[in-house]
C-alpha cells in the first residue's frame, strides 16, 4: 500500500499544468539545486565579507563575482520552478554558514559547497522528466559553478 505522499508524488508527476509544466521529480530536483545554489551564494558572500588573507586582494573581487553570478543562477532555476510547480511557488530552506575568516578554511568549504552544487544541478539535468531548455539552462549553469570550483580548487593548490 502507497503513503499519501508516494500518491501524492505519482498524482503530481501524471498531472499537466499549462502547455508543458508538471510537478515531478524534476520540481523537487530544481528545489533542491535551489538551495544548494543559495547556500554556495552564502558561502561566497560570507567569504568575501570576511576574509583575512594576504591573498586578499585577488580573493576579494572573485568571491564578489562568485556571489553575484551565484545568485543569478538561483534566479534562474527558482524561474523554471514557478514555472513547472503546481502550486506556482518558489521556497528555499538552506541553513546559513558561520562565518569564517580563515583563507584555507573558507576555499575548502567554498570547494565543498560547490561540488555539492554541481552534484544536484547534475540530478536535476538528469531527470528523466525534465524538458530540453531547462535541461541545457541547467548544463550551462552547471559549467559555470565548475569554473568557480576549479578557480578555488587554483586557489588552494
Amino acid at each position: 500500500m502507497k503513503t499519501y505522499k508516494e500518491f501524492k508524488n505519482q498524482i503530481a508527476e501524471q498531472i499537466e499544468v499549462g502547455s508543458n509544466s508538471i510537478e515531478s521529480s524534476a520540481v523537487s530536483n530544481l528545489r533542491t539545486a535551489l538551495n544548494s545554489t543559495i547556500s554556495a551564494a552564502d558561502v561566497a558572500q560570507s567569504a568575501h565579507w570576511n576574509l583575512r588573507s594576504t591573498n586578499f586582494i585577488t580573493l576579494h573581487p572573485w568571491l564578489g563575482e562568485t556571489y553575484s553570478a551565484l545568485l543569478v543562477i538561483a534566479d534562474g532555476i527558482a524561474e523554471q520552478i514557478k514555472i513547472k510547480s503546481i502550486d506556482n511557488l518558489v521556497i528555499a530552506t538552506h541553513q546559513r554558514v558561520l562565518v569564517i575568516t580563515d583563507e584555507g578554511l573558507i576555499l575548502r568549504h567554498l570547494k565543498i559547497t560547490l561540488e555539492s552544487l554541481i552534484d544536484d544541478i547534475e540530478t536535476a539535468a538528469t531527470n528523466p522528466t525534465i524538458d530540453a531548455p531547462t535541461k541545457n539552462l541547467l548544463e550551462g549553469w552547471q559549467g559555470e559553478v565548475q569554473k568557480m570550483k576549479w578557480f578555488v580548487e587554483a586557489s588552494l593548490d
